[in-house]
């Protein structure tokens, strides 16, 4: 997933809630997470910060 193509899709969640297919919303967090999470974090790293990306899959376990 492209980072564009990650925006693209947060804006369709945002502002077109119900306009959303939720099997292409299942089959992104299923099968597309775990690379957007590589890419996540090269860029902290390329940036240097101290900030602790967690992992997607700590996330099905949050209590937020």
């Amino acid at each position: 997933m492209k980072p564009s193509d990650t925006l693209l899709f947060r804006n369709r969640i945002v502002h077109d809630y119900f306009g959303v297919d939720f099997s292409i919303l299942e089959n992104t967090v299923k099968h597309d997470l775990d690379q957007l999470e590589i890419v996540i974090r090269q860029i902290l790293s390329d940036e240097g910060t101290t900030w602790q990306f967690r992992s997607f899959a700590d996330l099905t376990d949050a209590s937020y």
